[in-house]
């Protein structure tokens, strides 16, 4: 069963002539070259507001960048493009964002509950203030290393500033590889 065309629309506007005349077949053709001429102007609309690129990748390229959107739970192209974006504004790109926005909930609600303390007169302000300004220093740690790991370089270098003595260990155990 065929819609009715809503006389105030744009389709109805431009089949008029063809309806008017009765002719199924000419109605059909009218019909077929309205949607044609839409689909022409809204991708003319879109490219003028979003670039698109092509690319093509070997067999052995798309399978690592398969298996790394699979890691992400994004689809690929999805994960492409954010990957691409990370990159360019040297972001780390989170592995699961499903879990991190858990995370994240888990410690919103945690502060909901912190000041709903706060609020009432059980506990003293200055033990309140504490347990909220080390809730926000233990926040702010967490979403940095979820959001930005450190890499192997960094953890290096950290731990041979703490202690300097690791440094001639570390050199042994890359001299033996």
């Amino acid at each position: 069963m065929k819609r009715a065309i809503k006389k105030q629309s744009s389709l109805y506007a431009f089949l008029e002539p063809s309806l008017a005349s009765g002719d199924e077949q000419a109605i059909f053709q009218a019909r077929k070259e309205y949607w044609k001429q839409y689909k022409a102007n809204w991708k003319k609309q879109k490219r003028a507001t979003q670039k698109t690129v092509e690319i093509s990748f070997t067999q052995s390229e798309w399978k690592v960048i398969k298996e790394a959107a699979e890691k992400h739970n994004r689809s690929n192209a999805a994960f492409i493009k954010k990957a691409a974006q990370a990159y360019c504004s040297k972001e780390y790109l989170v592995p699961n964002q499903l879990e991190y926005n858990k995370v994240y909930e888990a410690l919103c609600m945690l502060y909901a509950k912190l000041k709903n303390i706060e609020s009432s007169t059980t506990v003293s302000s200055y033990v309140m203030n504490e347990l909220l300004h080390s809730f926000i220093t233990i926040e702010k740690t967490i979403t940095q290393h979820l959001q930005n790991p450190q890499t192997l370089e960094e953890k290096i270098t950290e731990t041979i500033q703490a202690n300097p003595g690791y440094k001639t260990i570390i050199y042994h155990l890359l001299e033996k590889n």
